[in-house]
């Protein structure tokens, strides 16, 4: 289900809430012990900057980025004058809050923070994918 500021989804499978262009945005995994999130963050050339597997954080490239770590719900990934890059909050078993910046390669950037996406310069107050699905039906 996809509405305004929110993608839903039943079930414990995987589950990538968005992509941008070809690239995937976060992996999320609902398990016994908690959310377990896999992700590859790529620059604006479409190149993998860092990865996270198991909410453990690799940097391939650069020196530029860090993982915050608050707690056991948060896992952020922020550059070097800490700005967000990547933020995922486990709320409870039935939401999840995701913010960042996303980026592959020409495609404009995308950002999502807690009340807008941006595509680029652009605003979207309400999802292409949403707008689709209702001319559909």
């Amino acid at each position: 289900a996809v509405g305004p500021d929110r993608i839903a989804q039943t079930g414990r499978a995987l589950f990538t809430p968005f992509k941008v262009a070809g690239c995937s945005g976060p992996l999320l995994t609902l398990t016994p012990k908690g959310l377990v999130v896999d992700d590859f963050g790529y620059d604006g050339d479409g190149s993998v900057v860092f990865r996270i597997r198991r909410n453990l954080f690799d940097l391939i490239q650069g020196e530029w980025l860090h993982m915050h770590r608050p707690d056991r719900s948060t896992l952020g990934v922020y550059d070097e004058w800490e700005n967000e890059i990547l933020y995922v909050r486990y709320l409870n078993p039935g939401a999840v809050r995701i913010r960042g910046r996303f980026l592959c390669g020409e495609y404009p950037p995308v950002t999502i923070r807690d009340k807008s996406v941006r595509l680029g310069d652009a605003r979207l107050d309400r999802p292409a994918c949403l707008l689709d699905r209702q001319r559909r039906y």
